[in-house]
């Protein structure tokens, strides 16, 4: 079994192991978590433990023993769950030889599960509407034949926030038990503060769902973090590869500095456990961007469509040094379950994996990925000459969203850049060429305030703008306003170059 990080892998499995285990009592039941070499040794001494094997102090003899324990025809029988499961060829170090049982694996990558699953996959995804109602309503304890259509209604809304993930559900609903609070009283704690209902613990020792999803986020490389943090700052429903993969081609990164150093390792993280998961990965998230990184934005942005991004991050820089390298990081991060692929070649967050993200982004990250998230729409966004080509409008209209998530970020902050200002000329030509003139006008004239402020009246890009807002104008039928905006364009160009230029 395979899928997102609190799916209900782990939870199915137990359920399936308590099924066999009422029809069959004979049968041997083992539940070892794969997580690391660690924890499959002492899984594996635990059942050496159970089965009472003649005592052995050195760890592969002991493993061995038990695998051919579970070689031989045991006539009751055994089922053997492995959990959390990693790395194929570390597991396969610790598989039973033969068929005299049954294996269940769970793990988030496909590819694994594809390997190890002779017997077949299941993929676990999110729940539809009717399945999160009545887990919600069950596990607060109120029965669905009796419930009223305000809890029903209530319980659909808990669900459409929690984006139908069983585990945040059932962690949900078990909260709601526990702490007696009406499903209401817990729907707006969800809706003000998110992040924090979902580390509320609804009894002791029970694993929440943000401890799965931080834990998870862990075991990430650096560049895998990088494109994680960029991610989030586009619309994350739906990112086209070839919008990334714009980044490759288009965006200049500035060498190194040769003092600046990459302060990442796995194994420092690792021991942050102690001081708190969720501090530990905020120090892993800060740490892999905080290699000295900016965007320079103290001169005019002088072309579009090409990202001049100055960046002294080596981790930035190595995610877009080839498209071989972001196709790495997307695999890693589909094997682990935090994106998902689609067949038109796109990838997609989970709502709630994108909310983690955005909870433990330090301000200095969100400026700098709010930067490269604009500098890469104006790269992908085609160019000005051919937005009007309805051709080019499904590109245009898929890029369009990315572009007006990534400018909408970036005004949220507050940081000033260049390339907004390109990017939304661009995307107002398109809304233009499609007649949807208020969008249009709105980008422009957002577009015209920061020519202004950057370049000066007097700016060819200032001047573009002035007459593609009259335009607009011209095809509203507005003829004050369009003679106006004209005018005021042709006086201010009579001025620099003279009337019979």
């Amino acid at each position: 079994m395979y899928g997102i990080p609190g799916g209900g892998k782990s939870q199915l499995i137990l359920q399936f192991a308590k099924y066999i285990h009422e029809f069959n009592p004979d049968c041997n039941v083992f539940h070892i978590d794969a997580t690391n070499r660690e924890s499959l040794v002492q899984g594996f001494q635990v059942i050496h433990a159970l089965l009472q094997l003649p005592h052995e102090s050195r760890q592969d003899i002991m493993t061995e023993m038990v695998k051919n324990w579970l070689t031989r025809c045991y006539p009751g029988g055994w089922l053997l769950l492995v959990d959390n499961v990693v790395s194929i060829g570390l597991v396969q170090q610790f598989l039973p030889a033969g068929d005299s049982g049954i294996i269940l694996f769970t793990m988030r990558d496909e590819i694994a599960a594809k390997s190890l699953g002779g017997g077949g996959t299941l993929e676990l995804s999110c729940m539809d509407t009717n399945e999160s109602v009545d887990l919600i309503l069950k596990g607060a304890d109120i029965d669905p034949s009796t419930a009223s259509a305000n809890e029903f209604e209530q319980a659909a809304a808990l669900g459409r926030e929690l984006g139908g993930l069983p585990l945040a559900l059932d962690q949900s609903a078990t909260c709601i038990y526990y702490r007696r609070w009406s499903l209401s009283e817990y729907l707006d704690l969800l809706r003000r503060e998110k992040v924090k209902a979902l580390t509320v613990k609804s009894i002791a020792g029970s694993k929440t769902v943000h401890e799965v999803f931080t834990l998870a986020l862990m075991n990430l490389d650096p560049v895998s973090v990088i494109l994680l943090k960029l991610i989030v700052h586009l619309d994350w429903h739906n990112i086209p590869t070839a919008l990334l993969k714009a980044g490759t081609q288009k965006i200049k990164l500035v060498p190194p500095a040769p003092d600046v150093t990459t302060s990442f390792q796995k194994s420092t993280m690792r021991g942050c456990i102690c001081g708190g998961i969720r501090a530990a990965t905020r120090r892993l998230f800060h740490q892999s961007s905080s290699d000295g990184s900016c965007l320079d934005t103290t001169e005019p942005p002088l072309q579009s469509g090409c990202g001049h991004l100055s960046c002294s991050s080596p981790t930035i820089r190595q995610l877009f040094c080839s498209s071989e390298e972001l196709e790495k990081a997307i695999s890693n991060l589909h094997a682990a379950a935090l994106v998902n692929r689609k067949q038109d070649a796109s990838i997609w967050l989970h709502d709630l994996v994108y909310e983690m993200i955005m909870d433990l982004l330090e301000e200095s990250e969100r400026r700098q990925f709010a930067k490269l998230a604009v500098t890469l729409c104006d790269c992908y966004f085609p160019a000005s000459e051919i937005i009007k080509d309805p051709v080019s409008w499904v590109e245009c209209e898929a890029a369009s969203c990315h572009a007006i998530t990534s400018m909408r970020n970036i005004k949220e902050i507050g940081v000033v850049l260049g390339q907004t200002y390109h990017l939304q000329s661009k995307v107002a030509l398109y809304y233009h060429s499609r007649a949807r003139y208020t969008e249009a006008m709105n980008l422009f004239r957002a577009a015209l305030n920061g020519f202004r402020a950057m370049c000066g009246a007097q700016h060819p890009f200032t001047l573009d703008t002035e007459r593609n807002i009259g335009d607009v104008y011209f095809h509203l039928a507005c003829k004050y306003e369009m003679e106006e905006w004209f005018g005021e364009g042709q006086d201010t160009e009579n001025g620099v170059h003279g009337n019979h230029h």
